[in-house]
């Protein structure tokens, strides 16, 4: 199956800090780098390397930075010609990375292009994701999509300030909904709840990330399952949602149940928060079916 993703394709600009400075603070960085992100884009790249067909949507300039930026999405297999070039289309990200792997991250507004994804679409996809920053702009895309069968995904980690009434809107529109627990407890619900009433509102698939403590996954006819985290040494967590969603969905749309799909991503996305950068450790197969193998995998029926 071939998998549409659509969103941001960002320079990621990491400082590697003692702590999350205060406003108003000045400190020093103990490292400053700058590698490819992007919500979209990295779980383009994390669902190409486990082996899914992905085609990328996004913008990005015309200079060196936009070749690199495209580069890095080819050098992982991801499909990169719906990538709008144009001047000044580069999108930076700042981001803070303290000794624990907490993070603070600032991005760049994004004026998204939607026409190169709109005609892809067309021309009869089977499978979209798009970043929460395309909430509003996707919903209706999302909504005709699923009554021509078309599955949509997005990952609402991404949206501005959602109201409860945001995420019913698109559980009735997207037939996958990916959050963390930050989104589910700013609209007054704890992850199973929110992880069931989602479903109760549209959504075929909810998975809400739990960052350490793991994921809570639901599903038309199944329970509200809490799957425990991996106890992996954390160097830097940016991308590790980004990572899940890839993950997830490429074995969800391989035919694996939501259930298997949310392990299976669970590990890929602990995986990734063991090196620096969102894309800094990309898992394969062959290291996320190590983890699997090496320790036992607690799921737990949510009541």
């Amino acid at each position: 199956m071939t998998l549409l993703v659509a969103g941001y394709l960002t320079l990621d600009v990491t400082c590697l800090v003692s702590r999350i400075p205060d406003f108003d603070e000045r400190i020093t960085a103990d490292a400053v780098t700058q590698a490819p992100g992007g919500m979209a884009a990295n779980c383009a790249c994390a669902a190409a390397r486990l082996g899914s067909d992905v085609h990328f949507f996004g913008k990005a300039g015309t200079g060196e930075l936009g070749n690199e930026s495209i580069a890095a999405l080819e050098a992982e297999g991801v499909d990169s010609r719906g990538v709008v070039r144009s001047d000044g289309g580069d999108s930076f990200c700042l981001i803070f990375v303290a000794p624990d792997g907490g993070r603070m991250i600032v991005s760049e507004p994004l004026d998204f292009d939607w026409r190169l994804f709109d005609e892809a679409v067309a021309r009869g996809a089977e499978a979209f994701h798009v970043d929460g920053y395309r909430l509003h702009d996707a919903r209706p895309r999302a909504e005709a999509a699923r009554g021509r069968g078309i599955r949509s995904s997005i990952d609402l980690d991404g949206a501005e300030a959602p109201q409860w009434s945001d995420l019913e809107a698109a559980a009735a529109a997207f037939s996958i909904l990916l959050l963390n627990r930050g989104v589910a407890e700013a609209v007054g619900r704890a992850p199973a709840d929110a992880a069931a009433e989602l479903v109760a509102a549209g959504a075929d698939v909810v998975a809400v990330t739990l960052g350490p403590d793991g994921i809570v996954v639901a599903a038309v006819g199944e329970p509200a399952t809490r799957i425990a985290g991996f106890a992996v040494h954390h160097v830097d967590t940016t991308g590790a949602g980004d990572v899940f969603a890839g993950a997830f969905l490429h074995r969800l749309l391989g035919g694996a149940s939501p259930t298997d799909a949310a392990v299976f991503a669970n590990a890929a996305a602990a995986l990734s928060t063991t090196a620096i950068s969102a894309r800094g450790l990309l898992p394969t197969q062959e290291g996320v079916q190590h983890l699997l193998d090496s320790r036992p995998v607690i799921q737990e029926v949510q009541r």
